[in-house]
């Protein structure tokens, strides 16, 4: 079994373990719970260090009391994920502003400018759709036009289809960018 796995097994004996269980680094909580357990059994595996916790009151409250003692660092854990993210936000809200604080309109236009487009084009898409079926339904507009509308959600898929790599280039390259920033955070 994995770290993790062995150390919720204790969940119903130890409660506080939950709360060490629930951040981004859950296998590194677990491996040092598990470490704690082998020094408060004495047992070098951790299955049989567990199976002894589990059947010694004693040792379980000299679990909780680690676990507690150690509630500092999980604080610290805590505030250290809340800056990471503000940070990168912070990063993300810099990087907005300097782009609509640029004097040539194409640095500050371009993304709103293929957003709203990308988005015009999904609306007429599906309006086209519903007005098409609509008419048929309750108008009794020639239901020939359903044969012609793979056509047209066609080239209107074909329009989306070129501003697509825009939006998604620039969305690739600005995750890469605050992936390197976040790493160069952490070093």
């Amino acid at each position: 079994m994995d770290a993790v796995s062995l150390v919720m097994s204790l969940a119903n004996v130890v409660p506080a373990v939950l709360q060490w269980l629930g951040h981004e680094n859950a296998a590194g909580n677990a491996a040092q719970i598990l470490s704690t357990v082998r020094d408060i059994t004495g047992e070098k595996h951790d299955e049989a260090a567990i199976k002894m916790l589990r059947n010694n009151p004693t040792m379980v409250q000299a679990l909780t009391a680690a676990l507690y003692r150690h509630q500092e660092a999980l604080m610290e854990m805590e505030t250290r994920a809340t800056i990471s993210r503000e940070n990168n936000a912070a990063a993300v809200n810099q990087t907005m502003q300097v782009e609509s604080s640029a004097l040539h309109w194409p640095t500050y236009s371009w993304r709103p400018f293929i957003g709203f487009c990308f988005g015009a084009t999904a609306i007429c898409s599906s309006l086209t759709v519903a007005m098409c079926y609509l008419g048929v339904m309750f108008f009794q507009a020639d239901s020939q036009i359903l044969s012609v509308l793979p056509g047209m959600i066609g080239a209107e898929a074909g329009i989306m289809a070129t501003m697509s790599p825009v939006l998604g280039i620039a969305s690739w390259f600005r995750g890469k960018m605050q992936i390197n920033q976040e790493m160069a955070g952490h070093r």
